[in-house]
Order: C-alpha cells, then sequence, then structure tokens
C-alpha cells in the first residue's frame, strides 16, 4: 500500500487498514494495540493476527453496532469485564486523568 493515505480510498477494508497496521508494527513485541472510534474495528483484527497477539487490548470509545453490545460479547468470549469510563465519545480530551489511570493499570495487570 505504500505511503498513500489510506483514508482516501474509499475500496479498502478493514482487512486493509489491519494490514496497514500489521507492516508498520513490523516484529515489534510486548505490543498495546489501542482502537479509538472506528479504530475499534480494526485494532481486535491487528491483535488477532499477530502471531504472539498483543500484550494489551484497548478500545477507546469502540464505535459498535447497538448498545449493550460489546460488555455483552467481551462477557461472553473473553469471560471478563470491560473497564468503563463515564464519558462521551472524546474521553481523552475529557477525562484524560481517568484514562490513563485505566490504562496503567491494564499494562501492569491491576486496576487503574
Amino acid at each position: 500500500m505504500g505511503e498513500e493515505h489510506l483514508g482516501d480510498d474509499d475500496s479498502l477494508t478493514l482487512d486493509d487498514y489491519a494490514e496497514a497496521v500489521l507492516g508498520a508494527v513490523g516484529a515489534r513485541r510486548d505490543l498495546v494495540v489501542v482502537g479509538q472510534s472506528f479504530g475499534a474495528f480494526t485494532a481486535p483484527l491487528v491483535s488477532a493476527r499477530r502471531p504472539v497477539g498483543a500484550l494489551v487490548l484497548v478500545l477507546v470509545a469502540g464505535m459498535v453496532p447497538a448498545p449493550g453490545f460489546l460488555r455483552r460479547l467481551v462477557r461472553e468470549r473473553l469471560g471478563v469485564v470491560p473497564e468503563e469510563i463515564a464519558a462521551g465519545h472524546c474521553v481523552a480530551l475529557g477525562h484524560p486523568a481517568e484514562l490513563a489511570a485505566v490504562l496503567t493499570g491494564a499494562e501492569t495487570g491491576g486496576p487503574g
């Protein structure tokens, strides 16, 4: 895909975005994959396609098909309860300290 801007091509798929990220990541290890908003569709694909997976997968204000969908899916498929911050779509702007605490907790394996 080279250096072109992926967002400029309406024919690209989530798979194309995931492959672009994987190409940029290369062989790095101990990867924390973060997907915000629309990126939450791509981040799990990136994590799943890495031979060693991701150390941590974080979805921030992830787009989901229906309210409550992500909570149920995470519980059913992963057996965990997601960390949530009561905030709008731009949690990084509105609640940066709370987001940093949750992310730091995820990195260390403990609560934020």
